[in-house]
Formats: structure tokens, C-alpha cells, sequence
């Protein structure tokens, strides 16, 4: 039987860039230049159990050699709760590009030896750019490029310059990202949802409603078997549903609107991104994701993701739900499934 020729990550985006006039030459470099932190934060993560957990979190902020020369605009320290947001403008090439990295997601799983990762963002640079963080405000949909890295049992690189999305797994021996998962799509009818269940209390209505449609069980039009998951990293559950399908929410909390915990410029916009390329849908429960214009650079969201069918009935849910009803500890008989009795 003849070898299938493995497709590298440069090869790759060399064929990107030939076929796609959006993708210039340094975006490709800068590209591979996202791809070379995530090998390394990945090696180091890696002696993790074999050296000190929290050297691992304050080390992965040196692991961005590849920007070493470049213009800082917005740095956040992993130990204040941000999981390394960072954002740079690479000095030594065009200059059309800002780079943004959440470096270390799901960090709290390092001492579990669970999986993590690393999300990433292009956008391009304003043409008043300031050299501020007021440049990085932007609504997802002027990105160039987005993805993340996961970093388990083995090292992915997965991401979308806007035409599909494509997974990359990181060969160990050679150092290099081979395409594994080419043209990734969601499945579609996956009865699977991930949620923070301690958090039922503050759940607003609509979020319960939809929740307690699916625990109805046989009382849904569901025909399949639903199963409740949860992780506690962005990354991983984005990979889930990417090559399982479901959905994923993290809704606005009731009464407590600083419990949000999903950054809309590092992490919403840059899987929003790349599930809508991956022919899922993601949104507050009340807009889509990408067209929000962020207000700040720390701004945090209310996060609803996954098959379009799924996003689309928790849209609906809000829609639906009136104001005396929004406020109201409980529900009437009418279920997100099923008709009105």
C-alpha cells in the first residue's frame, strides 16, 4: 500500500497564500510564527508535574521569541485571572497585522494533567493605529485568522484564514505540524451541551428553559440521547464540538453581570470565528458574536456556541421570553420542544 503523502503546515499555508489574495506572505510567516509559540508552550507545559505548575504559567509568557521584536499593545500576566491575554504589533514586517494570544487557557488543569491550550487572533491593523489598546477594537468579523492550540495526549493546531477549518496534529519527532483534520464541519444532531451547573441560580430564564427542555428527556421531540459535559477549558470543549458536535453555553449570570468570565477580543471572537467556518453559529443569546464592536479591551460576554440548531433555539428562547416572564423565578408549561398545552 502506497504512503499518503502527510501535508506539513508550511506546505500548507504556502498553498493558502497562492490561492487566496488575502493571505500575503506575512501573514503566512506570522502564521507559522503562532504556530512555533504554540510548540514551545506546549513543550513546556509538558514538564508541568516534573517541575512547578505555577513556573509553567509564568513561563509560557516567554514563549513568544518569534515576537520578540514586537510592539506590545496590550499584556495581562496569567496570575491576575487572564490566562496571558496579549496582544502585539510586530514591528520588524509590514505592519498590517496585530496579533492577539490568550496563552495559557484552562490553566487550572495543569495540576490535573488535563488538557489546555492557547487561543490566537489576527486582525488587521487600523490605518490611524495609534500603537495603543484602543487599536484592538474591533467587532470578530474583520478577522484575518483565529484558532487555537490544545495541548493533550497530543498537540493540535487548528485553525481558519476564513475558508473551512483545518486541524494540525504536532509530530514529535520532527518538530513539525502535519494536517490531520482537513475541512472540519460540526456534526449536526448531537444531543450534547456542556454548562456550569453550580451556576443554576443565576442562570437567566431563557438559559433555563432551554436546559430543562433537554432534561425532559422523552417529553422533547428529541429523538436522541442527550449528555451534559463540561471542561474546565474553552479550548477543549471548542474542540469537543468541533469534532463532535453540541453545543456549549456560557450565559449571562442573573443579578452578578461581573461573573462573565469569556473575553469577547481573546477568546468569544476567536472561536466565533472558526465555528462559523466550521458551519456552526455563535452568539450572546441575543446577537451574534462578531458583529458586537467591543466597548474595551477587557470586555467579557455571555458565550453560546455550537450547531447552528442548537445557537438557533437559545436565540429563540430570547426572543420569546417577555420581559414579566424574563423576571420570573419560573416557567410556564410551554417547553422550547413542544407546542403550548
Amino acid at each position: 500500500m502506497l504512503a499518503v503523502p502527510r501535508i506539513s503546515l508550511d506546505d500548507f499555508l504556502l498553498d493558502e497564500c497562492a490561492g487566496n489574495s488575502a493571505a500575503s506572505e506575512d501573514l503566512v510567516a506570522l502564521i507559522k510564527g503562532a504556530a512555533s509559540v504554540c510548540g514551545a508552550i506546549a513543550a513546556r507545559i509538558g514538564r508541568a508535574a516534573l517541575d512547578d505548575p505555577a513556573g509553567a504559567e509564568r513561563d509560557v509568557l516567554r514563549a513568544v521569541p518569534a515576537f520578540a521584536d514586537a510592539a506590545v499593545l496590550y499584556s495581562a500576566a496569567p496570575a491576575d485571572g487572564t490566562d496571558g491575554a496579549l496582544a502585539i504589533r510586530p514591528a520588524s514586517r509590514s505592519g498590517d497585522h496585530i496579533v492577539l494570544f490568550k496563552l495559557l487557557d484552562g490553566r487550572s488543569n495543569l495540576v490535573l494533567n488535563a488538557a489546555c491550550g492557547t487561543i490566537f487572533s489576527f486582525l488587521p491593523a487600523p490605518r490611524q493605529a495609534r500603537g495603543e489598546a484602543s487599536d484592538l477594537l474591533q467587532s470578530g468579523s474583520r478577522q484575518i485568522c483565529a484558532g487555537y492550540a490544545i495541548y493533550g495526549p497530543a498537540t493540535m493546531f487548528v485553525l481558519t484564514l476564513g475558508a473551512g477549518v483545518h486541524g494540525f496534529t504536532l509530530d514529535p519527532a520532527t518538530g513539525a505540524f502535519v494536517l490531520t483534520h482537513p475541512a472540519l464541519q460540526i456534526p449536526a444532531g448531537t444531543g450534547e451541551f456542556a454548562i456550569n451547573g453550580s451556576d443554576s441560580r443565576v442562570w437567566e430564564p431563557p438559559i433555563r428553559r432551554y436546559v430543562e427542555d433537554y432534561l425532559a428527556g422523552q417529553n422533547t421531540s428529541r429523538r436522541d440521547e442527550f449528555s451534559m459535559r463540561g471542561v474546565s477549558s474553552l479550548v477543549s470543549e471548542t474542540h469537543r464540538i468541533l469534532l463532535r458536535g453540541g453545543v456549549l453555553l456560557d450565559p449571562r449570570s442573573v443579578g452578578e453581570p461581573a461573573a462573565q468570565r469569556t473575553s469577547l477580543l481573546f477568546a468569544a471572537n476567536p472561536i466565533a470565528f472558526l465555528i462559523g467556518q466550521a458551519g456552526g453559529a455563535a452568539s450572546t443569546g441575543r446577537e451574534r458574536v462578531l458583529e458586537i464592536v467591543p466597548e474595551r479591551v477587557d470586555q467579557c460576554i455571555p458565550f453560546v456556541f455550537g450547531a447552528q440548531t442548537d445557537v438557533g433555539l437559545i436565540e429563540a428562547c430570547h426572543r420569546e421570553q417577555s420581559p414579566e416572564v424574563f423576571d420570573a423565578p419560573l416557567f410556564g408549561s410551554r417547553g422550547l420542544f413542544r407546542a403550548s398545552a
